[in-house]
């Protein structure tokens, strides 16, 4: 699958074609040499990655081992990967003025590891890219990805879940963007981020439906970049959700946070740089009509408490209600609405009240998929680049997908999110997309695609354009490395 971009340019396939032999005759032969000459700095991933090796090494050996037993049953899977991809953006640094071009090449080979026993398993996978950049060889880089998803079954009833998820990157747009429109983060100049995402816990399943879990998260952010924040984020959590019966259910969360920063700058401290603890706890009631409509009513309670600059204390309260219904099977609508109350812990104790909105309309059709979606809510992305405090959001997003052909798809994106600060200027983000999608082989992907991008703000200084066109090929081996014993229950 694709990992470039959501969205690639509409355009004729013989054309793509054209442009892929192009690249591969006169770009990548003068890039070569130089992206494989710097192949130690693949050994660069500092101390976040000696975490991963630790984690995926304790992984492996609960996975062989069993927590105690070796297990004789153990299915191995190894895909080879290669993903090759040049791309022009006009303004690399997101600035408002100055602003500078390139073609950036990006060779990136990868590894997926799949293994399973009858009580566990381990998907792995690893992809470093190497980074050229034709103007400003400054950027010359190393990127990294790496995800880890594993479990272990203690019996039928208890689960051990491992999740992570790792990236080291220059290209602000290469990190992971929640889906919902919320973590955006606004970032200028190329300089590298780690960003880091582990979860560790337990599940204990007493019914079709019923489940305890328990477990911690941490997350972490590190910047080359001075001028923000390195940034740390973890803390226990549980939920439980139970239904009476067919009709009744409830689900309970709580989560506690402690976020810590360490700034690049001799600055003063506020709210933005100002160490935390946090609480976050949810009740909902679901009542299901039939099997094709439900309806829910929820409360949330949320805190934050800062180490420093205590009246910036402050507690958000949120109450909604909403409906889901399936309309057939491939329609659905989501409705949401309710209402938010925020209120100072300490003098001055102000109160400031929004609606809470959610809306989604997903339709699938023929020989394609359309994705509607509005929201209206609040975060405070305080595991940020830059730290932005609490926020009222609005958010619309929509997506349409065609098939072509049975090897061709085509898809226009955009999402539009306007934020209302309280300790910065205002802003709107817009982005938009269209492309293309085509399976050459069997093994073989080609993305082609535009992406424009840019921010409104009531301080012009922070508003940007950038538009980038990007062609991405990737080659996935068909048939993968096999070890050990036949495939089981718990291969995918």
């Amino acid at each position: 699958m694709l990992m470039a971009s959501e969205t690639a340019l509409v355009c004729g396939f013989g054309d793509s074609i054209a442009i892929t032999t192009t690249i591969a005759t006169t770009t990548l032969p003068r890039v070569a040499g130089d992206v494989f000459s710097r192949y130690h700095e693949i050994r660069y991933l500092g101390w976040v990655m000696k975490i991963l090796r630790m984690i995926w090494l304790t992984t492996g050996l609960f996975l062989l081992m069993g927590f105690g037993g070796l297990h004789a049953e153990t299915h191995i899977r190894i895909t080879p990967m290669l993903t090759v991809s040049q791309s022009y953006e006009d303004n690399i640094d997101l600035e408002k003025t100055n602003t500078k071009s390139d073609y950036i090449v990006v060779v990136s080979p990868g590894i997926k590891l799949l293994a399973s026993t009858k009580k566990s398993r381990l998907n792995v996978d690893y992809a470093p890219g190497f980074v050229y950049y034709a103007k400003y060889n400054e950027y010359n880089t190393v990127r990294q990805r790496a995800n880890l998803d594993y479990f272990y079954r203690f019996s039928k009833n208890v689960q051990f879940n491992l999740r992570d998820q790792y990236y080291r990157t220059e290209d602000f747009f290469e990190l992971p963007q929640n889906a919902t429109a919320r973590d955006l983060r606004i970032r200028n100049g190329r300089n590298s981020v780690d960003s880091n995402d582990g979860v560790a816990s337990l599940d204990y399943i007493f019914g079709q439906e019923n489940h305890l879990t328990g477990g911690y998260r941490y997350r972490l952010l590190r910047n080359q970049d001075p001028r923000y924040n390195d940034a740390d984020e973890y803390g226990p959590f549980a939920a439980l959700d139970y239904w009476f019966n067919k009709r009744h259910g409830i689900r309970l969360g709580y989560r506690y946070v402690r976020g810590t920063y360490d700034s690049g700058e001799a600055i003063p401290l506020t709210v933005n740089t100002d160490d935390y603890a946090g609480h976050r706890m949810d009740a909902q009631y679901s009542l299901r009509f039939n099997p094709h409509t439900s309806w829910n009513a929820r409360y949330g309670y949320s805190t934050r408490r800062f180490d420093r600059i205590s009246f910036e204390d402050y507690n958000v309260h949120e109450a909604a209600t909403g409906i889901d219904h399936a309309f057939s099977r491939r329609i659905s609508l989501s409705l949401e609405g309710g209402y938010l109350w925020k209120e100072r812990d300490n003098p001055p104790h102000e109160t400031v009240e929004s609606y809470l909105v959610n809306a989604s309309w997903n339709q699938r059709f023929e020989h394609g998929n359309l994705v509607l979606g509005v929201q209206h809510g609040w975060d405070d992305g305080l595991l940020e680049d830059e730290v932005r405090g609490f926020t009222r959001y609005w958010a619309f997003q929509g997506r349409v997908s065609r098939q072509l052909s049975q090897r061709i798809e085509a898809y226009i994106g955009s999402l539009v999110r306007s934020n209302d600060y309280e300790i910065r200027d205002d802003d709107t983000f817009y982005q938009a997309g269209i492309g293309i999608t085509a399976r050459l082989r069997q093994w073989l992907y080609m993305s082609l695609g535009y992406d424009h991008r840019r921010v409104v703000s009531d301080n012009a200084d922070n508003e940007y354009r950038d538009n980038r066109v990007f062609l991405v090929l990737s080659a996935e081996a068909a048939q993968p490395f096999v070890f050990g014993t036949k495939a089981h229950g718990n291969m995918p």
